[in-house]
């Protein structure tokens, strides 16, 4: 894996009226917004990560966005914010509540610094305490459970129903996935082993 790098063309000076937002945009046209809304004059930015692909002549390493789906957008609301919208690709502005919601200026300079720094970065599914989990793979495979907690040790710790009690079972998370509808699951990690 190679590190983080941005397509975008982003400064560290931002006027007090911008602010960045999150754009969910068509899965695998990140690049291509990027740039048709830079030439629209908008400032964006777009983490790219090396990562390993496997296709059916093997494994391949092709550059994809850190965040797929998404960019980072510095805007002005109270501007005509249409010609942006109006790009092939953008579906929306990320928004709570109807309303597109800026974000922290401090998640923006974490991106930020991971870019600039060019540290390997991976992208990696958002976990809370209390979600539904799948083990795929050690001893306990194909088991579901809740996530109780994270430890900082690199170990979470899933609760396994048995008999209507639960069983805390300390598991790498290299071995859980989030399950998905239709009995499919996203794995978790794909971290490379040292």
């Amino acid at each position: 894996m190679s590190p983080v790098e941005n397509t975008g063309n982003v400064n560290n000076t931002i006027p007090k009226h911008l602010s960045w937002f999150a754009v969910q945009v068509t899965p695998g046209k990140e690049k291509q917004v990027s740039d048709n809304l830079q030439m629209k004059g908008y400032k964006c930015l777009l983490p790219i990560q090396q990562t390993r692909r496997h296709t059916s002549y093997g494994v391949k390493e092709v550059k994809a966005p850190l965040f797929a789906g998404y960019l980072f957008c510095l805007l002005d609301l109270a501007d005509n914010r249409m010609p942006m919208l109006t790009t092939p690709h953008v579906r929306n502005l990320v928004s709570f509540g109807g309303k597109p919601t800026p974000l922290r200026e401090t998640e923006v300079k974490i991106i930020q610094r991971v870019v600039d720094t060019g540290v390997v970065a991976q992208s990696w599914p958002y976990l809370r305490e209390g979600n539904p989990v799948e083990l795929v793979s050690g001893p306990l495979a194909g088991l579901r459970g809740l996530l109780v907690s994270v430890k900082e040790d690199s170990h979470l710790v899933v609760a396994i129903e048995m008999l209507q009690r639960s069983i805390a079972v300390k598991i790498h998370p290299e071995c859980v996935s989030l399950p998905l509808e239709k009995g499919c699951s996203q794995m978790l990690s794909s971290r490379p082993r040292a």
